[in-house]
């Protein structure tokens, strides 16, 4: 067979395999003038399926293609026979970048879908696994020899890791056939099945302002080893105001006493060469106070701390601070286990507490805290304004971020020491106690989950009409093992721990409805996932190597301006710096 022949081939091969029954329209248009682009088209006389856009047909090969992209066939028109037949072909649908790995029938190599039907080889079974979970295997759909003429090889950027390629941030990068295809009209798009939209935020939302150095004073037991805390109060320094960063900053200082500090917010700075002496210094507005009121005595190994301000809620007269205490080891039996949760005014007096999250695992809710905005939590979780969650590394917690709604102003003011607050789950993956990723494929785990992951802030973002539930952390790529930097051992010469080849600084984002959707019970808490990943590494100061532990800490949110603050951890003789975005 001569070239000319085997074109022929292909050509009646696509054809003939693109005329599939796809599904039934659900409306009738008479004329292509009628058509929007975007549309779904197909006519009485054959089964084929199109997406038409500036003025071309563009066909679906077959039934896998067409569900990268549509849940169903609701969307789809008929047009006339004779309409049909005047609309120029444009080509094929491939497969949306993202949603799935795939393979030629004919060739071993497994490629992840980039923009444009860009295949990307992934080199190894563990860089498919971090990137799609442990059964990637299943997410992969084989591409008929005829239809690979629609695709292209990058075969200068092989997958090497799960760092490489982000499923997540693939489609919600490209939420149209008209982008991917680079068509000039995108028109009026039907509804796809991604697990993003416009109302969610997207890393290109994020604009760096700078950083700011903290307070120096008290010389010890200040901000050295801090910033495992951190929230915003908008009634914080009104003086500050015409430097455009109103409101202040509460925070945790050193690690052993995890007392609290309210700071101003000076003006960030970019630093070229990253250098703390370039930043402006925050004053002290309250000195460092232990707001704990003997409550959490027992636990004094590597504290973990959470930290909200919400306004007046319930029977109370003004706004408060709620804190979470806990520790590396609170075992069941031990003196450690104890009540998490309590809250405190303003001024840093008034502790009260202590108080339980009923029913749920210790290690999964007594760190990272952060306010849900009002309407939503109306809307889905009566009223629970306050979210709690951790990470404890290792899986203990869950082998990704959880996050659960509660209200203790629900149960007086102040409730009971020891009261139950009753929780509605929003994030709960399996814990390595239940299912440990690293024995078992069944685990329901974040995907790419290392048992090094530290989540250690979280805030709930908004912007406009936007959204995002967001977790900031240091993430680990490649292999992981327990021991020291060197390797797996037990009696180890360096700092022992969980340690993986790449430990990346990193913000990953959720869908909020995703979040409405496990507590209406409608997904189940470890369903979602990601949507999109911020790679936090270019603003860092303290990214010496692929392998710096704890790099980030805490984070909150102005949620008036759109101003995210970060903690990055031991950068200016031991004290943390804060780093700022814009959410646009």
């Amino acid at each position: 067979m001569n070239a000319l022949d085997m074109k022929k081939t292909i050509a009646i091969t696509v054809l003939c395999l693109a005329f599939v029954s796809f599904g039934t329209p659900t409306s009738t248009v008479l004329g292509a003038g009628d058509l929007a682009d975007g549309s779904l088209i197909k006519s009485d006389a054959f089964a084929a399926v199109y997406y038409y856009s500036g003025g071309k047909r563009y066909v679906f090969p077959n039934s896998k293609t067409y569900f990268t992209w549509y849940e169903d066939f609701s969307g789809v028109v008929t047009v006339s026979p004779t309409s049909l037949a005047n609309i120029p072909l444009g080509g094929n649908v491939t497969f949306r970048p993202g949603k799935s790995l795939v393979k030629i029938v004919s060739s071993p190599n497994v490629y992840a879908v980039a923009q444009g039907g860009v295949l990307r080889w992934v080199k190894t079974e563990q860089a498919a696994r971090e990137m799609y979970g442990a059964d990637w295997n299943t997410k992969v759909s084989d591409i008929p020899d005829a239809f690979f003429v629609n695709y292209s090889i990058d075969y200068d950027r092989p997958i090497e890791s799960g760092a490489d390629f982000s499923p997540s941030a693939e489609i919600a990068r490209v939420v149209s056939i008209a982008q991917d295809k680079g068509l000039s009209g995108s028109g009026t798009i039907p509804p796809a099945p991604a697990p993003t939209s416009t109302g969610l935020i997207q890393p290109s939302d994020f604009s760096y302002r700078g950083a700011f150095r903290l307070p120096t004073d008290p010389a010890w037991m200040g901000w050295e080893w801090g910033g495992d805390a951190m929230t915003y109060y908008p009634g914080g320094d009104p003086s500050g105001s015409a430097d455009g960063y109103p409101g202040s900053l509460y925070g945790t200082g050193h690690a052993w006493n995890m007392n609290v500090s309210e700071i101003g917010i000076p003006a960030p700075v970019i630093s070229a060469g990253k250098n703390p002496e370039n930043l402006n210094r925050a004053v002290t507005l309250q000195d460092f106070t232990d707001v704990r009121g003997g409550l959490f005595d027992p636990l004094t190994e590597i504290i973990r701390v959470g930290m909200a301000y919400l306004p007046a809620q319930g029977s109370q007269t003004r706004g408060k601070l709620y804190l979470a205490f806990g520790q590396h080891f609170q075992e069941e039996g031990s003196e450690q286990l104890i009540p998490s949760h309590m809250w405190c005014d303003l001024d840093l007096t008034g502790t009260q507490g202590a108080w339980w999250v009923d029913g749920e695992n210790i290690y999964s809710v007594n760190d990272y805290l952060f306010d849900i905005p009002s309407d939503w939590a109306a809307a889905h979780v009566g009223g629970r304004m306050l979210a709690s969650g951790r990470y404890r590394d290792g899986g203990w917690s869950g082998q990704g971020p959880a996050i659960y709604a509660i209200a203790p102003w629900n149960y007086g003011n102040p409730p009971a020491p020891g009261t139950h607050i009753q929780p509605v789950t929003l994030l709960q993956y399996d814990t390595s106690y239940e299912n440990d990723a690293l024995f078992s494929p069944t685990a329901r785990t974040l995907d790419g989950y290392h048992h090094t992951d530290t989540w250690t802030g979280a805030s709930w973002l908004t912007a406009g009409g936007k959204s995002a539930v967001a977790f900031v952390g240091t993430k680990g790529y490649g292999e992981y093992w327990y021991g020291d930097i060197n390797g797996p051992c037990l009696d180890c010469e360096l700092q022992r721990g969980w340690w993986s080849d790449r430990m990346v600084a990193e913000m990953i984002l959720y869908d909020p409805a995703d979040l409405a959707a496990v507590a209406a019970g409608t997904m189940e808490p470890w369903e979602p996932q990601p949507y999109a990943t911020v790679d936090l590494e270019p603003y860092m100061f303290r990214n010496e190597s692929d392998q710096v532990m704890f790099q980030v800490g805490a984070m909150a949110f102005d949620r008036d301006r759109g101003l995210l603050y970060l903690f990055e951890t031991l950068v200016d003789e031991d004290r943390p710096i804060v780093h700022v975005w814009k959410v646009n």
